[in-house]
């Protein structure tokens, strides 16, 4: 139920890829929330909002997902 949110911000802003990924094994897991979620902010002020990664609901061992996002604009920040 709910998570930890990392942040971070950039000193000059930048055009990586932000690559994120992790683990997680469930049960009975049901909702829109199972997954690691980005919100990203372009050195513009341009947001890019829910940007996200699902782990697979139900019942399952450990199981890896990886996302990957390309800015188009220099990122100043991202929270997951």
């Amino acid at each position: 139920k709910g998570g930890l949110w990392k942040k971070f911000e950039f000193d000059k802003p930048d055009l990586t890829p932000i690559v994120f990924g992790g683990e997680s094994r469930s049960e009975n897991v049901t909702g829109q929330k199972y997954c690691i979620y980005l919100d990203m902010w372009h050195d513009d002020g341009t947001p890019v909002w829910g940007y996200k990664c699902n782990w697979t609901q139900g019942t399952h061992d450990w199981e890896s997902i990886t996302g990957a996002y390309v800015p188009q604009k220099p990122l100043k920040k991202v929270w997951m």
